[in-house]
């Protein structure tokens, strides 16, 4: 097993250079993020990648707008004899609901980033995507050369090949 935090290998349980439990589930990218993902229990929603937390925290804070803006008018139409009581104590119950679950979203990014964005729109969402892809690239080149230097240990300068890596550039 390789350590997947300084990349030291043969490895079983805890790495023997950090001391890294190597059993421990990493967050993974997900293909998509869905909003019956804020549903799940925290010890699932911490295996997210922090893009997609912060894709669900835009959706939850997307629902939880809709649902304060329900509550307000079932509200004012609150005289009306077709808007009972349990309408209302509904809608309150769901603004609620998704602010609880806003709260423990929005802690994730404090405790990986220290804080956590105001705004979670299509820029910021880009640019850590953009670091993401690079961030993998290079996280692939690495294991590669590891895997290299496994197989070439007798051959000298078997790295010789790779001593210029450059990162794959936009549009190359």
């Amino acid at each position: 097993m390789i350590c997947s935090y300084c990349g030291t290998g043969g490895l079983e349980n805890i790495c023997s250079f950090c001391g890294a439990n190597l059993n421990i589930k990493r967050p993974t990218l997900k293909e998509f993020v869905v909003l019956e993902d804020v549903e799940k229990p925290f010890n699932e929603l911490s295996c997210f990648y922090t893009y997609d937390l912060l894709v669900l925290l835009r959706l939850v804070r997307k629902e939880r707008t809709k649902a304060y803006d329900l509550m307000l008018t079932l509200k004012k139409a609150g005289k009306s004899p077709q808007i009972d009581q349990a309408m209302i104590n509904y809608s309150e119950e769901q603004y609620g609901l998704y602010t609880k679950r806003m709260k423990v979203i929005e802690g994730f990014p404090v405790d990986r980033m220290d804080y956590t964005p105001k705004r979670v729109d299509d820029k910021l969402l880009t640019k850590l995507a953009e670091r993401l892809q690079k961030e993998c690239l290079c996280k692939l080149h690495m294991y590669i050369l590891y895997s290299l230097k496994i197989e070439n240990s007798q051959a000298a300068g078997s790295f010789s090949v790779f001593y210029n890596f450059k990162p794959v550039q936009e549009g190359s």
